[in-house]
């Protein structure tokens, strides 16, 4: 079989936000049966540019991928490549900027759908940059969601954010404020590179789930403390990878009041051993960092989709005589 390359456009034109979701809910009940690994990001860097790289491979499909991707100050490029064992070689090399916006979504899609009160109709948004839209739509895939607040510091932003969500899902509005955006709403995203926290606990009313999303760095913080330490449950995609990169835990972590092996992985709610939420009251949180087998589900199901995988058994293995 030969390497295929496999643009942005492709990514667009093959690939759905529901087909992404029931991609990675199959690979993370993978991941609790012991048939996928993966291995948290890795990064080196020069002076104005830093490589992030991202394996995973899955027993169940016989894929192998990594993701990798060069961020400067001036541009993000995003690319996965996928071997296949049964080839012995790269079988692609795909642009993966939608792909990743896509998986991302997905990610808080499932833990909204597992966390999130079932009667759950508002959303919140802080944030209206690349990852923003997926989230938006990834939760209206998994619950009936009927308006959507959003807020971010450009009045300009928000309010073309909300005319896209507003002509393609569901209504929404832009406010003024984060609060405005995130008080008494039922579902509550963070998508933003700050520094500092821009969703504050006390905001939150009962029975609230939040998805904090934006922040892969210990020197991030997008939610508070008393997001956290109100919270019933604290998910997460990766106890080991959220260790390496979540920083609006650390003040928790380093006074003691938290750590990880408190949190539960998302596979492990997907895969029952987790009740999940136990009453309408109680506030959830899920913490996303981004994880290799995302990748690897996603691009998965783009090669199905555009019948490269699995290869035709005569390039991949000879037929007994």
């Amino acid at each position: 079989m030969s390497l295929v390359f496999l643009s942005e456009a492709d990514v667009r034109a093959n690939l759905t936000m529901r087909q992404v979701l029931d991609a990675l809910e199959h690979t993370f009940r993978r991941l609790a049966d012991g048939e996928v690994d993966y291995r948290p990001r890795q990064r080196v860097r020069v002076a104005g540019a830093m490589l992030h790289v991202l394996p995973a491979a899955s027993e169940d499909s016989g894929l192998l991928a990594f993701k990798c991707y060069l961020s400067t100050r001036q541009s993000v490029t995003f690319h996965v490549v996928v071997y296949d064992r049964r080839v012995g070689a790269p079988i692609a090399i795909i642009e993966a900027d939608q792909l990743g916006r896509l998986r991302t979504g997905a990610a808080t899609g499932l833990a909204t759908k597992y966390l999130a009160r079932r009667d759950a109709r508002t959303v919140g948004v802080i944030g209206t940059g690349r990852q923003a839209y997926c989230q938006v739509e990834a939760i209206c895939c998994v619950r009936e969601v009927e308006q959507v607040l959003v807020y971010s510091r450009q009045q300009e932003h928000r309010e073309r954010f909300a005319s896209l969500v507003s002509e393609r899902l569901v209504p929404c509005v832009a406010v003024g404020t984060a609060e405005e955006a995130v008080r008494n709403r039922d579902i509550v995203v963070t998508v933003t590179n700050s520094r500092d926290p821009v969703l504050l606990g006390e905001w939150l009313a009962p029975g609230t789930h939040v998805n904090a999303v934006g922040s892969n760095a210990l020197s991030r913080a997008e939610i508070d403390t008393v997001c956290i330490q109100r919270a019933a449950i604290v998910a997460c995609d990766s106890r080991e990878q959220c260790a390496q990169e979540a920083g609006d835990f650390v003040p928790l972590m380093e006074s003691g009041e938290w750590k990880w092996s408190d949190a539960v992985e998302l596979a492990e709610l997907i895969a029952g051993w987790h009740p999940g939420r136990l009453h309408d009251d109680q506030i959830t949180v899920f913490k996303s960092v981004g994880i290799a087998l995302e990748d690897l589900a996603a691009a998965t199901r783009l090669l199905r989709n555009m019948g490269l995988w699995p290869p035709p058994l005569s390039t991949a293995e000879p037929e007994e005589s």
